[in-house]
């Protein structure tokens, strides 16, 4: 069911890559924070496993760390209670990185997204988050 829901939602990604990948990038990451705010996690780095070239061992420690870590932080922090886009930054037209708040009832964390365009298509590069919010203010 999960594939067929993930297939459902790729079919209009893949058209709108081929108009503007960039665009295309850009949705899945917001995607992907949608189920972050929601806090599905699995289903959030899911959403990125077609497109991100690491071996299965390394995605479930990264998907495993992430859930440890934010229900230790959920004590402290409280609800989430969203998700706000900062930014987008390119490097040419090889690097795309976005970059969004998730907010909880005390404090946010800062998600990092990156994107790669290996010639013929692109991949997730990164993820990351912290709590290092002073890079934001302008």
């Amino acid at each position: 069911m999960k594939t067929l829901m993930l297939c459902l939602f790729l079919t209009p990604l893949l058209a709108t890559a081929q108009q503007d990948p960039m665009k295309a990038m850009a949705v899945l990451a917001d995607q992907f924070m949608e189920f972050v705010k929601s806090e599905k996690y699995p289903e959030a780095f899911e959403s990125f496993r077609p497109h991100w070239p690491l071996k299965d061992a390394e995605f479930k420690a990264m998907i495993d760390t992430t859930v440890t870590q934010m229900n230790t932080h959920k004590n402290t922090l409280g609800a989430v209670t969203g998700t706000e886009f900062i930014r987008a930054e390119k490097i040419g037209n090889s690097f795309l990185r976005l970059t969004y708040l998730q907010k909880f009832e005390h404090s946010a964390f800062r998600w990092r997204i990156t994107f790669y365009n290996a010639s013929d298509k692109w991949l997730v590069n990164a993820v990351s988050w912290d709590h290092s919010l002073d890079s934001l203010y302008e």
